[in-house]
């Protein structure tokens, strides 16, 4: 069915478009299958992706290199505007390329990783204004989607297949990730939804499987801006959901943190040695530093940065007698009556305090222009807080020479100021906007997409996510509900 009507038939859509748009809709289709019956437990099955039998994150990357292509085969840069956002951005990252590999011995792949979303930005440009995607199609895409992320995550948590599924399930990878697409592609439909209320009461369930905080924040910002569309309407029903979606949100993001009114979490001890959750980066040795549960750090390399798992927390980690660590959750725990110190030693153990924490340590000097400019391309970390964050020895460098880079500091948002500074971060957002615009989309819709993609960029790699790509790959080619002069459009409806 989704095949049937997936081009527009009021114009002519040139072939290498019609192409692209069949590739990504047969590869999203394909990998969600194979992502429906694969978990790490399978008795012919021990490779090193946890999600999906197939590398779907170079496989995504290939898909959307070749949907541009295609574009561009078609007719390259028709706008005025998106010529001007491809050669700022081709003089970016050629400049920043040559800068960094004059100046350090860095891998082109650490490279690649820091500048990967003004390359998107790059091969987006060649997809703005197409509006060659059928609403219909985009609505039974979603409803695909959604039959195989609640059919996965509900049987990965409640047979509890092995401890990574039975907690943070995924389809195709990471669930911060691939949520984010799905609440999009959500808002994308909204509009030809036939039952809105439940298709969203399906949302919050597959989300709060999912145990992502931030994909329940990017929902609740999609249930705003949704609400604010379809206000006439639907208004009172819309705000009944309100009360239990702030409900499921505390819920989730209390349960990660581990914080209660009468106990404090796991506290990790190695033979009677407190272990970094509650150490200070000069404290923490490198015996510490382990793999991470998607194979070696080459398989884990190979899948991509947005594979590394991203909400994990010091207090999830327990030490074993030989040295080494796993994520579950130790029997050695004690309960303790909570203080405000220990609190805040609690809150301190989160990851993305701990980023953020190194973040500031490593910018402590900056002036005022770095925040606005970031700084030379690809400058390292501090030693220090590299050696704080050797959790995540994976996502060190290429060259394997002990430097670790922004990427490992996991939020976009932190990444972009430390590489691209404010500017930076504000052109990735414009372009967007501006693609959005061109392509026919209201301004509450510009807002909702700005505003999850933030969202997510406080938690994982957001703009640098092959998710994003596809995203807005879908977005572009897809009409939206105004035309140029502000007015409604019937294309909707084709």
């Amino acid at each position: 069915m989704i095949f049937n009507n997936l081009y527009r038939r009021d114009q002519d859509i040139p072939m290498p478009v019609k192409l692209s748009i069949g590739l990504l809709f047969l590869v999203l289709i394909a990998t969600g299958l194979t992502g429906l019956f694969t978990y790490t437990t399978l008795p012919f099955y021990h490779g090193p992706y946890n999600y999906n039998i197939l590398p779907v994150s170079p496989l995504f990357e290939l898909t959307f290199l070749s949907i541009a292509m295609l574009g561009f085969l078609a007719k390259p840069l028709n706008d005025r505007g998106a010529r001007m956002f491809f050669l700022i951005s081709l003089v970016y990252l050629i400049t920043t390329f040559f800068i960094a590999y004059f100046s350090s011995p860095a891998s082109i792949k650490d490279y690649l990783l820091a500048y990967k979303a003004f390359v998107y930005t790059l091969l987006l440009c060649f997809l703005v204004n197409r509006r060659a995607i059928t609403f219909p199609a985009i609505k039974y895409l979603l409803y695909f989607m959604l039959a195989i992320f609640l059919i996965k995550y509900g049987y990965s948590r409640w047979l509890n297949v092995d401890e990574r599924m039975g907690s943070r399930p995924g389809v195709y990878m990471e669930n911060n990730f691939e949520l984010v697409f799905l609440v999009l592609l959500y808002f994308l439909a909204i509009d030809q939804l036939k039952h809105k209320l439940w298709t969203f009461i399906i949302m919050i369930l597959v989300v709060y499987l999912s145990g992502s905080r931030s994909a329940m924040l990017c929902l609740f910002a999609v249930y705003f801006c949704s609400a604010i569309r379809t206000w006439a309407s639907v208004r009172f029903r819309w705000l009944l959901i309100c009360p239990f979606l702030l409900l499921l949100i505390a819920s989730v993001v209390l349960g990660r943190m581990d914080i209660s009114m009468s106990q404090i979490g796991t506290q990790v001890y190695h033979r009677g040695e407190q272990l970094f959750a509650d150490q200070g980066p000069q404290e923490i040795s490198e015996r510490h530093s382990v793999s991470i549960d998607n194979g070696s750090p080459e398989q884990q390399q190979d899948t991509g940065i947005d594979d590394a798992p991203a909400d994990v927390t010091t207090s999830d980690i327990k030490a074993h007698d030989d040295g080494t660590l796993d994520h579950s959750q130790g029997s050695e725990s004690h309960d303790e009556t909570v203080s405000g110190a220990e609190v805040q030693q609690k809150i301190g153990s989160v990851d993305r305090v701990k980023f953020l924490h190194m973040f500031l340590e490593s910018t402590q000097n900056w002036h005022w222009w770095n925040y606005l400019v970031g700084t030379k391309p690809l400058t390292p970390l501090s030693a220090e807080s590299c050696q704080a964050l050797s959790y995540w020895g994976t996502l060190f460098s290429y060259e394997n020479d002990g430097r670790c880079y922004s990427v490992i500091l996991h939020s976009y948002l932190l990444r972009g100021i430390y590489d691209h500074g404010l500017i930076g971060l504000l052109f990735l957002n414009l372009f967007l906007a501006y693609g959005l615009w061109k392509s026919g989309y209201r301004k509450i819709d510009i807002v909702c997409v700005t505003g999850v993609l933030m969202l997510s960029s406080l938690s994982v790699s957001a703009y640098n996510s092959v998710f994003y790509a596809l995203t807005m790959a879908l977005y572009f080619m897809t009409p939206g509900n105004r035309d140029p002069r502000g007015r409604a459009t019937e294309a909707m409806k084709q």
